[in-house]
């Protein structure tokens, strides 16, 4: 059975609604079906992270189609891929290709780095383990991507919540993070942003080398 509500019931009671959102709900306006309200489906590829594209700010065509082009090629290594737009990037979310891809728009892209990754993690479902995190305008390798993954059975093994891949002796990017850290993220003060997060948990790391 699906329910038929009018628009105007819908957003009156759309916060209602929502909370016991259950089934398809039809919602008509001028008579007509024009919109359903589904409830999201349960994630059942757990052993798989998600991927948060930061991609609020603008890049050149030749970097922007480096990265998009790995992280097409590496769908098949996430759950989800959530890019975390704004309004000068929308143009951008036609170039990206997974089966189940996620976009939310920001309008904070001036702001630190944290404020888009904050909105990127909204969309992550309490089925979701861990998540990573690339920026649009680093480019990185499929060989990467593949290492990253693969080390969270190692990570989960050892009882790491954080991978940071190691490049020339250095930390490098993209970062991994157990979804644990979620609150912790969301509550961060935008001055402080990530970098404070690792300092405060040292202890919690897995350094994973990916030199070529």
């Amino acid at each position: 059975m699906k329910k038929v509500i009018n628009i105007t019931t819908a957003k009156h009671k759309l916060l209602k609604i929502i909370a016991e959102l259950e089934e398809d709900i039809i919602i008509t306006r001028d008579y007509q079906p024009v919109a359903v309200l589904s409830p999201m489906p349960r994630n059942t590829a757990q052993q798989k992270p998600a991927l948060i594209v930061l991609a609020a700010r603008q890049c050149d065509h030749h970097t922007r189609m480096k990265s998009i082009t790995v992280i097409n090629g590496s769908a098949k290594l996430f759950n989800k891929t959530v890019v975390v737009y704004s309004r000068e990037t929308e143009p951008y979310l036609r170039e990206f290709d997974h089966h189940n891809l996620l976009a939310i728009e920001t309008k904070k892209k001036e702001h630190p780095i944290v404020t888009s990754l904050k909105a990127g993690i909204t969309c992550l479902e309490a089925s979701d383990t861990f998540f990573m995190f690339s920026f649009l305008n680093k480019p990185i390798t499929q060989d990467t991507l593949l290492r990253l993954t693969a080390a969270i059975k190692e990570a989960e093994t050892e009882k790491k919540g954080i991978i940071i891949p190691v490049s020339g002796e250095k930390p490098s990017h993209p970062l991994i993070f157990s979804t644990k850290y979620k609150a912790n993220i969301i509550e961060i003060r935008k001055e402080l942003g990530i970098p404070h997060i690792i300092k405060r948990h040292k202890e919690d790391i897995l350094y994973v080398n990916v030199e070529e």
